[in-house]
């Protein structure tokens, strides 16, 4: 939490300041550095999302709580993508990364983090569009079938 607290106050979400110029406040070594992090996350659990009747399968199927996380750290791609429109990076791992949150809200089900997720894809889409990268796939196409009850 501490460092999703300083993250968000560098991208000037912190409400105990008065600022008076809105966005992030980063160097670009910075958001490569967190992107690179990210990077090696989200490439770690993505093998997990594809084997969840596996053993490591449990660390998604069991603890719902996770989702919220996944859901912050695609919202941060796309802030620092809008900040900077040359780190084409922050798509591609925000794109890796919404395939562990909708296959996350497939296990769990919340009205409220499934409208979240499709407005991530929308600005998503908009922006891969924008640089002329591929958008990202359909939900249904994403979410591994022991787990796509949409279809």
């Amino acid at each position: 939490m501490t460092i999703t607290q300083a993250l968000r106050s560098l991208q000037g979400y912190d409400r105990g300041q008065n600022r008076t110029t809105p966005g992030p406040i980063f160097k670009r070594q910075q958001a490569e550095d967190w992107l690179y992090y990210q990077d090696q996350l989200v490439r770690r659990v993505l093998p997990t999302v594809n084997n969840l009747n596996s053993p490591e399968g449990v660390q998604l199927t069991q603890r719902p709580f996770r989702v919220q996380w996944f859901i912050r750290q695609l919202d941060i791609c796309l802030n620092l993508w809008n900040h900077d429109r040359s780190l084409d990076d922050a798509l591609k791992v925000g794109k890796r990364l919404l395939s562990i949150v909708e296959t996350m809200n497939s296990l769990w089900d919340c009205p409220t983090n499934t409208r979240e997720c499709a407005q991530l894809r929308g600005r998503l889409s908009q922006s891969c569009s924008h640089v002329g990268l591929e958008e990202p796939q359909p939900s249904s196409y994403m979410v591994p079938n022991i787990v796509n009850v949409h279809g």
